[in-house]
Order: structure tokens, then sequence, then C-alpha cells
């Protein structure tokens, strides 16, 4: 420990202290010294003293800066091994939905949307909701909705937890989510229309606020690019 302090403040440090053990003693001639019987050894501890003094006190002072250096450098490792192990964990999530997007479900939820326009989607759906619907209609309306309902819980995700940003839900499902939007958007409002007492009037609000964040987003991505 002793190497880390700075050799030339002990040596400062020390010099004054041999000068004021000198100023003290210096009143007295050789002669008084030997004549009243001081001997040289009490003269060089009496100086000595404030020299291992200081030299304790340094030492003593370097001690706690060690200490509270080390307890900084620990509390500091802590917080990185969390925000390590928060990075970890989101990423683990956002390798997970991409692996659910990827399953069968929504890969025919996808295409069957790409086959139907936003009024085909809309009547689907009214014919199932006041039950009027043939066998293919009740087919397409459970392939149609595994879309939306996955949206959906994106956007719950998007909404409460960091990790999962908005611009990474838009590098990896951001075209096809406002793709979805306009798709779905007539469907949702009628049906919102048909249940304004119950919660059904608020279906798929996460969905829609996610789509129009994304395409604002892109607007003002595209708007910033066309600037320059």
């Amino acid at each position: 420990m002793l190497k880390s302090l700075r050799s030339w403040h002990l040596l400062l440090l020390a010099t004054v202290a041999v000068g004021f053990g000198f100023l003290a003693w210096w009143p007295f001639d050789v002669v008084h010294v030997t004549t009243t019987g001081v001997k040289w050894t009490d003269l060089v501890s009496a100086i000595g003293t404030p020299v291992v003094i200081i030299v304790s006190a340094l030492f003593a002072l370097n001690q706690l800066r060690e200490a509270e250096k080390s307890r900084v450098s620990s509390s500091l490792f802590a917080v990185n091994q969390l925000r390590e192990a928060e990075k970890s964990r989101y990423a683990a999530l956002a390798a997970d939905l991409t692996r659910r997007w990827d399953e069968p479900l929504l890969a025919s939820s996808r295409q069957a949307m790409s086959l139907h326009g936003h009024e085909e989607i809309r009547d689907i759906i009214k014919a199932n909701y006041t039950k009027k619907a043939t066998e293919d209609e009740i087919e397409a309306y459970y392939t149609l909705q595994a879309l939306p309902n996955f949206i959906e819980g994106i956007a719950v995700i998007e909404d409460e937890f960091e990790g999962l940003s908005l611009d990474l839900v838009d590098r990896l499902w951001g075209g096809v989510i406002i793709r979805a939007w306009e798709r779905w958007s007539m469907a949702v409002e009628w049906v919102r229309e048909e249940s304004q007492a119950t919660a059904a009037d608020r279906a798929f609000e996460n969905f829609e606020r996610l789509a129009k964040s994304l395409a604002a987003k892109r607007e003002v991505t595209a708007g910033a690019e066309a600037a320059q």
C-alpha cells in the first residue's frame, strides 16, 4: 500500500518534521546539550516521532481511500452485471417473439390477410359476430385473427418494457404491422361500434397505437432523409 503513496509527499513531510525538530532544539548549543545531559538518541527520537505519526496517518488515509475505491468498484460491477442480465432477457424475448412470428399459425394468418381486402375482413368478422358465418368464413376468421392478436401482445410488451423498443419492433416487424392495421382498421371500428357497452369497445387499441406510432416514425425518418 505504501507504494501507492507519492514518494515526494513523504519526503516533503519528513523534511518539514525534521525542520520543526531542529527549530525546537536550536536554542541549545552543543556544550549546553552535553552539560545538561541531553542524549542524541533522545534528540533523534524527538525529531523522528512527528515523521512516524505523519507517515502512519498517511498510511491510514490511503487505506480508507483504497477501501472506498474497492466499494465503488464492487457497486459498479454489480450494476453492470444487472444491466447485462437485463440485456440477455430482452434478447431472449426478442428471439422468442421472432420464432413465434415464423410459426405455421402466424404464417397462415399473414397469408390469409394478404388474400383479403379490408372490406372482406370486416365482412368476415361481422358474419362471425352476428352468427351468420358460413363454414369458410368461420375458418377464415380463426385464421385471420391470429395475427392481430399476436401484434396486440407485441404492442403491450413494447409499451411496458424498454427492452423491446419501437426501433427494434420497426426493424423486425414494422412493415407488416402497419399493413396489418390498414387491413384490419375497418373491422376493428365495426367491432367497437357494435360493442360500445362492453370491453370490446377498446378492441385492439394497443395494436392501433403501435401501428400508428410506427407509421409516424417512418414518416419522420422519410422526411428527414428527403431534406438531406
